[in-house]
């Protein structure tokens, strides 16, 4: 099932804590997941944003404003090159 998803949406759910190991892709097994659109705005994430977002290669969208992450912007997320639209 994970590997024929492509959206991502878990918006305005008060979610508190680290973005989800699942997300995480280094725990992601094979055959790696295609998002194409990842919204986690709204909620209370409080960690930082994972370097290995960068492995999510397909990503056109990324959605993270109005969280309380912290630290810099992963250089990671250069290697996602299809990357359209970043809050």
């Amino acid at each position: 099932i994970a590997s024929n998803l492509t959206e991502l949406i878990l918006s305005s759910n008060e979610f508190t804590g680290r973005i989800p190991i699942p997300l995480d892709s280094s725990h992601l097994s094979y055959p790696p997941v295609k998002l194409s659109r990842m919204v986690l705005s709204d909620n209370k994430f409080d960690s930082t944003i994972p370097t290995t977002i960068g492995n999510l290669t397909g990503l056109k969208e990324l959605k993270i404003d109005n969280n309380e992450l912290t630290g810099l912007i992963p250089t990671q997320l250069g290697d996602v090159k299809q990357l359209e639209r970043l809050s």
